[in-house]
């Protein structure tokens, strides 16, 4: 496709609603088909009644920090146990909503984040490459490998960590 014929269409790489419309479309369908078909089934030790995604062998030790903090009116809890800060996305929902909610919540961001990312991505492809089919087959071919939206759908802030080297790349 030419410049100028996507242009004409209203659906150039600057007309960012176009583009991340169509992003977290995509992204959407992706998180759906992982929620009712692939997110492991929660450990008796992390079961989390009302979530709606899956958790890992990893989960607790990333939240159980973040409750102490809350239980404890410990702040410097929060960076107890593992990656310092991994849990602040998740500290950021739970200050005001219950554990399930919160959770609910990180995996919406999550979604919301990646969305945004792929067509960040998509651009610093064009500008790199300066050329249009680079950005439309980035944004593209980046569904292709729906993978790297898995994580989306699990409770881990390993979504956020990967979009933001994504931001950082552009």
């Amino acid at each position: 496709m030419e410049v100028s014929r996507l242009s004409r269409m209203n659906c150039g790489p600057d007309n960012w609603r176009v583009w991340i419309g169509v992003s977290l479309a995509l992204k959407l369908a992706l998180f759906l088909i992982f929620l009712r078909f692939f997110t492991p089934a929660q450990s008796a030790d992390s079961v989390i009644v009302g979530f709606w995604g899956g958790a890992t062998n990893d989960t607790v030790s990333y939240l159980q920090p973040i409750e102490e903090a809350l239980s404890f009116r410990d702040p410097f809890r929060v960076f107890d146990y593992r990656m310092f800060g991994y849990g602040l996305p998740y500290l950021a929902f739970r200050w005001f909503l219950a554990k399930p909610a919160a959770l609910n919540a990180v995996i919406v961001a999550q979604l919301l984040v990646s969305s945004l990312s792929v067509y960040l991505l998509a651009l610093l492809a064009l500008r790199l490459f300066g050329s249009l089919r680079s950005f439309v087959c980035t944004f593209f071919g980046y569904f292709l490998v729906p993978i790297v939206s898995y994580y989306d759908v699990i409770a881990l802030t390993e979504s956020f960590s990967t979009s933001a080297l994504r931001r950082l790349g552009g």
